[in-house]
């Protein structure tokens, strides 16, 4: 019977050349046939050097059909970072997309912290000890001396300590190791993140034995109170050493002369740093589906079912309230009850909070977190849950993209349109185009909501490229007197466009419309409330001359000014030019300063403006919100939701 040899190409970490594969073909040794498949992180031989590489395929080969004698894999760096098959197929076609080496695509991929380095390390062999030094060149005999001194160095301690150049001290540390003077070996880092551990404390005595070892402990009373605290422990008479620490104050040794009398062991225990830990979240029942709705579902229901040979993209076209979310939570319910995982994207990490409340109390126990604000640590372990399939739901924002997810069967991209879901720094890459292509890797249902969806995926759902489903209601959710959740559709409220250049013809030369100004009056006599919303500061947007065009920026980061009315000493108004990006502030010119034109004119309308508008229609009922504190670039400052005025209301 030949022996079969194992050949595997790896994707090298420390060759990451754009433009460049950078894979090698390495000999998968026997005693590491059972531990090594496609996708496992490895440690391989490079020139001189032991780096990380990913295994991207295993194929067989006779010894005789090799051209050239293949180096050997030297081991698996860490066995359970391992890429499923879709990740390994996703990663060339996000180094091809957008244009990175492929070890970086890879990269995305693996669990936060597994990165090791290889440091080769010197020390003086028992000739090395023996030799005279005066014979021996200076270089070399400073290398061996100085190793004979203080033991086994790394190349890096001895280049810092000899100040030589690294050609000149690698070739005398090669000089002699040829000799055998010296000998090389290689040392790892420690990964930066592992599982954590922690050590457990067990009795192994029944109850029935409780007393008699009590008795026998009675002359040590605090291994006496470790086992009655231990045994109060129901139902395992088990706890964390910490907490036994805690509770009975006692310390190591007391534990380990229990164990030594066979009373308790001592055991290690893998502890799931968990995200959700301290969150209280009760449990939710799904409530009935609106009209709408269930017009939405079934079509996705049918494609999670295969009753569609090509898995489709849905565009879920919703407006604001409309139950996207629940047609999200039904959708999942129905892959995980099919055996299928889930991945639902959120484009900010602000937003995966309240999402992941709404399916932690729908899936308890099934969903894993994943952005950029967990620990390293918890990333790890979710990670890892979701590569053995203990979760079959990830839930986080773009980076979520890469979660090893074996038995992927639906993708959910809420709030499609963002723009954050494009990472900006390198690796560069749109999550909502690899999560369709990984869709298509997988063959995976893909649904995309969103109430105002992106022009590119519209266009998809009108060409029909992509399904477009569509709900048009609101829906209200309210629990009835048998504590069950109903829904019932509300209406849109109604919507007025009014075009002022018509007002204008028509002789109103006022900010508000006629209608907007009728509305109010009404509003304002059944003593209800007004909310005026426009998304501009101060009096005006900007200043311009009207002879030349010239329009004010500011010095320091070239923005557009916004005039402000600001309060000066005597209780007179003055307009400012502010600057929103670093605050910068100058007074209005009253000559234009490239054509010293008087013509200098405001343009534009700002919240100020119409807080005086309001003030000369409605004497006494300015629509000042109040101060709240609210992010402003690069300070942040009490501002008026209304007027923005950082010092008082200016209504």
């Amino acid at each position: 019977m030949i022996a079969i040899d194992l050949v595997a190409s790896i994707a090298l970490r420390h060759v990451v050349q754009a433009g460049s594969s950078a894979v090698y073909t390495y000999r998968i040794p026997h005693r590491l046939h059972d531990l090594i498949a496609a996708g496992a992180l490895v440690w391989v031989p490079l020139r001189t050097q032991t780096v990380q590489g990913i295994v991207l395929r295993i194929e067989e080969h006779l010894p005789d059909n090799v051209p050239v004698r293949l180096r050997d894999v030297i081991g698996v760096a860490d066995p359970e970072a391992r890429i499923p098959a879709a990740g390994l197929a996703l990663a060339p076609w996000i180094a091809t997309t957008y244009q990175v080496p492929l070890y970086q695509a890879l990269n995305l991929l693996l669990p936060p912290g597994v990165q090791q380095e290889a440091t080769h390390l010197w020390q003086a062999t028992p000739a090395g000890m023996r030799a005279t030094l005066g014979a021996l060149p200076e270089r070399e005999r400073a290398v061996l001396y100085y190793l004979r001194s203080q033991g086994e160095q790394s190349t890096r301690d001895l280049h810092h300590v000899l100040h030589s150049s690294e050609k000149s001290l690698r070739d005398a540390c090669e000089l002699l190791q040829e000799r055998g003077l010296i000998t090389q070996g290689t040392a790892l880092s420690a990964p930066r993140i592992r599982p954590r551990i922690e050590r457990w404390a067990r009795l192994l005595i029944t109850p029935d034995e409780l007393d008699r070892t009590l008795e026998d402990l009675s002359r040590a009373p605090k291994q006496q109170a470790v086992v009655r605290w231990l045994a109060e422990q129901a139902p395992e008479s088990a706890a964390a050493v910490g907490a036994v620490y805690a509770a009975t104050d006692t310390v190591l040794a007391t534990l380990q002369a229990l164990e030594r009398k066979g009373v308790l062991t001592i055991e290690e225990r893998e502890v799931r740093r968990d995200p959700l830990f301290d969150t209280n979240i009760p449990p939710d029942n799904p409530p009935a589906l609106t009209p709408a709705q269930r017009r939405v579902w079934e079509p996705i229901q049918a494609a999670l079912e295969g009753r569609e040979e090509v898995p489709p993209v849905f565009l879920l076209h919703g407006v604001t309230g409309s139950g996207k979310t629940e047609i999200y939570l039904r959708a999942a319910a129905r892959a995980m009850r099919l055996g299928r995982q889930v991945l639902v994207l959120v484009p900010e990490i602000a937003l995966t909070a309240q999402l992941v409340r709404r399916f932690a109390a729908r899936f308890p126990g099934k969903i894993a977190v994943l952005h950029s604000r967990l620990a390293d640590g918890e990333r790890y372990d979710e990670w890892r849950r979701l590569r053995r399939g203990d979760a079959l739901l990830a839930i986080g924002s773009r980076s979520a993209v890469f979660a090893p997810l074996p038995h992927l069967g639906l993708i959910i991209v809420d709030e499609e349109h963002e723009p954050t879901y494009k990472h900006d720094s390198v690796p560069r890459y749109h999550a909502r185009a690899v999560a369709l292509r990984l869709a298509e890797l997988t063959g995976s249902v893909v649904i995309l909501g969103s109430a105002t969806p992106g022009i590119e995926s519209y266009h998809a759902a009108r060409s029909g490229r992509y399904r477009l489903l569509e709900i048009l209601e609101r829906v209200s959710v309210a629990r009835g007197a048998d504590g069950l959740t109903y829904t019932q559709p509300l209406p849109l409220p109604p919507v007025r466009l009014v075009d002022m250049r018509h007002e204008l013809q028509q002789g109103n030369t006022a900010l508000f419309s006629r209608q907007l100004q009728a509305a109010l009056h009404q509003t304002l006599a059944a003593g209800q409330q007004v909310i005026l919303f426009l998304n501009r500061r101060g009096v005006a947007s900007f200043v311009m001359c009207r002879d030349c065009g010239a329009v004010p920026k500011c010095p320091r980061c070239s923005s557009t000014f916004t005039v402000h009315n600001e309060a000066q000493e005597h209780g007179e108004h003055a307009a400012v030019m502010i600057c929103h990006g670093c605050n910068y502030r100058e007074l209005v010119p009253a000559f234009c300063p490239q054509c010293l034109s008087p013509r200098v004119k405001t343009f534009g309308v700002g919240t100020q403006r119409v807080e005086a508008e309001v003030q000369h229609l409605f004497p006494g009922r300015g629509p000042c919100a109040g101060i709240a504190t609210v992010p402003r670039a690069k300070m942040p400052t009490a501002v008026c939701l209304i007027c923005f005025s950082t010092t008082k209301p200016m209504c």
